[in-house]
């Protein structure tokens, strides 16, 4: 993915909150720029989810490695998935 992700800002505010023309203020809302999120955003497949907008994908089961684990284990647990390809990557 290239380019920035737009980020749906429609006003502008200042430090507090308060609302202040977009015109010379710098923020998201004065150039409506970037990546729109395509729709549907989000592609569900069997186990995965993919996010359309940024590339990222992951599993549908928030716990496929029947947590917890200790930051050694975790490792081995990504290096596992990715040696099996599951499901279908490496990555």
């Amino acid at each position: 993915m290239t380019g920035y992700l737009a980020t749906g800002q429609t006003g502008c505010h200042d430090g507090t909150g308060e609302a202040v023309p977009c015109r010379d203020s710098g923020q998201d809302a004065e150039y409506a720029r970037g990546l729109r999120s395509p729709r549907p955003r989000f592609t569900v497949r069997a186990d995965l989810v993919e996010d359309r907008l940024t590339g990222l994908i992951w599993s549908r089961n928030a716990n496929p490695a029947d947590f917890p684990l200790t930051w050694q284990e975790a490792l081995d647990f990504v290096a596992r998935l990715n040696g099996d390809s599951w499901p279908g990557r490496t990555d």
